[in-house]
């Protein structure tokens, strides 16, 4: 199973869903996160690792098939887009990347609407280091915790997406805010590190889309950690980015400065929406009533 923290909650969740439906006349739709618009020019190198041809075709067919490539919009990213159409919609047509930081953490990199690159790989615990979960990682630490270290495969798994990232490294907690307020240096270190890994991902993904025209941040850490998001810009002037400090602070829609060339934004997502509206328009198509 790719999902470990999730997996046996959805399973939970669409048993009981068909169980209430054998008792009514209740729908039952399932919304996935994979779901998106990548553009097909790209979408061989999005979909390739550096495994042979046999391992590599293996992995990746499995995991289309269960929707664990992160290879299109991730988390909350298609709302946050649809919002960004609403208030920027020049801008949602340009060079945009979008970070959902929180709990769970990945950047898309998105040119005229279509999803050209993704923090996300195999599973989602590939990429930026996220709550409980490492992010990317050399290979070579889980051959040397197998060898070396005798873990077994249920060891390794709870300690990559259980026991790792901010707050594996802090010793003290997933929770931005308490990291913050703690000061130690293990929190520090966790923040630092946090902070790197979102810097180098977005030079990359810059780097993909030849520029920026558009940074958007969301999620619980993208939308009010104020400070990470001014450690997170700091010095990318060269692309394009300048922050104005006073909406900043305030978490406004709009943070950048009036002199920035690339524009800043802070969106509070609603997938709920996003969820309902795919729904509708899934029992608009349904012929008959029959879904």
């Amino acid at each position: 199973m790719t999902l470990p923290l999730y997996g046996p909650m959805i399973t939970m969740v669409i048993c009981g869903s068909y169980r209430v439906r054998r008792n009514s006349s209740a729908v039952v739709a399932a919304v996935f996160e994979s779901e998106g618009t990548a553009a097909r020019a790209v979408e061989a190198i999005l979909e390739t690792n550096g495994l042979d041809a046999e391992n590599g075709s293996l992995i990746l067919r499995r995991e289309i098939a269960g929707g664990g490539k992160g290879r299109v919009f991730i988390n909350n990213q298609p709302a946050t887009v649809a919002v960004l159409k609403q208030i920027a919609p020049l801008y949602e047509q340009g060079r945009v990347v979008v970070m959902h930081l929180g709990n769970g953490a990945s950047m898309c990199a998105i040119r005229d609407g279509q999803s050209v690159g993704s923090s996300m790989g195999f599973t989602a615990l590939d990429g930026l280091p996220m709550g409980t979960r490492c992010g990317q990682l050399d290979p070579g630490v889980v051959l040397y915790l197998l060898k070396e270290k005798g873990m077994t495969p249920d060891q390794i798994e709870d300690l990559l997406y259980r026991r790792s990232g901010l707050k594996g490294l802090s010793g003290l907690s997933q929770d931005m805010r308490e990291l913050e307020a703690a000061g130690s240096p293990e929190a520090m270190q966790a923040i630092d590190y946090f902070v790197f890994r979102i810097r180098r991902e977005l030079g990359a993904m810059a780097a993909v889309l030849s520029g920026l025209d558009a940074v958007v941040f969301c999620g619980g850490i993208g939308e009010n950690a104020w400070r990470i998001r001014e450690r997170i810009c700091e010095g990318f002037e060269w692309l394009g980015l300048e922050l104005d400090d006073l909406r900043n602070r305030s978490s406004e829609t709009v943070i950048s400065s009036d002199r920035s060339r690339a524009r800043l934004f802070v969106i509070k997502t609603n997938e709920e929406m996003t969820i309902a509206r795919h729904t509708a328009r899934l029992l608009a198509s349904a012929k008959g009533g029959a879904i």
